[in-house]
């Protein structure tokens, strides 16, 4: 597999240090500093703005494969294992009391047929 500085044969590298650094600053970025009305980038969508700024001509693929090594993935988003609220837990328990509740209601509601 060849890395963005040479491969194992010694052959030099497709694309510049420096171009696969900017790719990667790129990806950690949210889209929505890029103007795009996105969560994360996808992958196409990544490619899309670092083609306009002209940071490389890499393919979709290649710049996947880029973020691949350093587990770099802005299309994954992992907030859910990290509970960043201090207040989580109370604000989970009162939901859970309403939904709790209001299930508790409708079983006991009469049907009409």
């Amino acid at each position: 597999m060849d890395s963005p500085i040479g491969n194992a044969r010694g052959a030099p590298a497709a694309f510049p240090p420096e171009q696969v650094a900017e790719v990667k600053a790129i990806a950690c970025e949210l889209p929505a500093t890029h103007g795009l009305p996105l969560g994360r980038f996808t992958r196409t969508e990544l490619h899309r703005p670092v083609i306009e700024r002209g940071v490389t001509e890499a393919s979709a693929s290649t710049i996947w494969r880029w973020l691949h090594d350093d587990a770099i993935r802005p299309w994954q988003q992992r907030s859910w294992l990290f509970m960043r609220d201090p207040e989580f837990a109370a604000k989970a328990a009162r939901c859970s009391t309403s939904i709790s509740a209001a299930s508790q209601e409708s079983a006991c509601a009469p049907t009409s047929t």
